[in-house]
């Protein structure tokens, strides 16, 4: 997607935006093609332009920030949005590559942000919040026929580059600390209970044009003009 970020070794600077944090490297850098981001109002051009790349293009994957893109911007798009474009990658046969670095782990209500959607990826990425930020480790989960596919018993067929500090102990330790306080009923209460003060916090905000950014910048480009 347009402006999404999803790391920086050349496989993801690939997948990302590109611009002056990777222009070093773009003769290295796959082709990919990007769709645009489903600003409001215009979803549907978004969702078209997924159809046809999976329809004539014959891609492998779509990766993708479910809910909110982060470095592009904290650029946010419906939940109805996600569950299409899973739709249409599931009609074409593309794996769908949820990327919830930064969303997973209650950031965006529910423990990951694809459950908003009703939508189950193929291919998981999750890091940073599961060990509740205390110690770095990042995590791949894929449906049981990807894993299957890459299986073998025969080491030089490993993936020696793997997920982030690749099963540290003590990481892996922090992480189970923190699985369990998910499964603790009283932390998605609190959740609940802060995403009710916060709705109730921003309203005063909607009405004040300060905080438009449309406004904000009709209003400097008069203040400009004179």
């Amino acid at each position: 997607m347009q402006h999404s970020y999803h790391g920086d070794t050349f496989g993801a600077m690939s997948v990302g935006a590109r611009g002056v944090f990777n222009a070093a490297y773009g003769s290295l850098l796959f082709d990919v093609t990007s769709i645009p981001f489903p600003a409001s109002g215009r979803e549907r051009a978004t969702l078209d332009a997924l159809e046809s790349a999976c329809r004539n293009e014959n891609p492998a994957a779509f990766i993708v920030e479910p809910l909110v893109l982060g470095a592009g911007g904290m650029l946010m798009y419906p939940a109805w949005v996600l569950r299409e474009m899973k739709r249409i990658c599931e009609a074409s046969d593309v794996l769908f590559i949820a990327d919830e670095v930064m969303t997973g782990w209650g950031r965006t209500g529910t423990i990951f942000a694809c459950e908003q959607a009703n939508v189950v990826p193929d291919i998981a990425c999750y890091s940073k919040g599961l060990t509740g930020g205390a110690l770095p480790l990042a995590v791949t989960l894929c449906r049981a026929e990807i894993f299957d596919a890459h299986y073998s018993k025969d080491r030089t067929r490993t993936f020696l580059h793997s997920s982030s500090y690749t099963a540290n102990p003590v990481a892996c330790a922090a992480a189970k600390a923190n699985l369990d306080l998910w499964k603790d009923q009283e932390c998605h209460r609190r959740i609940a209970a802060v995403a009710t003060m916060q709705e109730q916090a921003i309203e005063a905000f909607r009405v004040d044009p300060r905080f438009d950014c449309g406004a904000a910048i009709r209003m400097e480009v008069q203040r400009q003009s004179g």
